[in-house]
């Protein structure tokens, strides 16, 4: 009998926080970023500010979660 459980719940996990790391931020963290902007008086870098801020969420959600996943895995 294998002691090590397949890995679809890591699958699962970064699958889903893959597309909601691109389709949340598209419909409503653009927006609030751009208000954000708006309201400091940037309005010509906030492409790049805004790509880098979400490759750096990208990167935090992605660590929290394969995080979460091996601390469920380990119970």
């Amino acid at each position: 009998m294998p002691k090590k459980k397949p890995k679809t719940i890591n699958v699962s996990y970064t699958l889903l926080f893959i597309l909601s790391w691109f389709l949340i931020p598209s419909i409503y963290a653009y927006t609030v970023i751009n208000q954000i902007f708006l309201a400091i008086g940037i309005t010509e870098i906030n492409k790049n500010i805004y790509s880098s801020v979400f490759i750096v969420l990208g990167i935090i959600i992605t660590a929290f979660v394969f995080w979460i996943s091996n601390y469920k895995s380990k119970k």
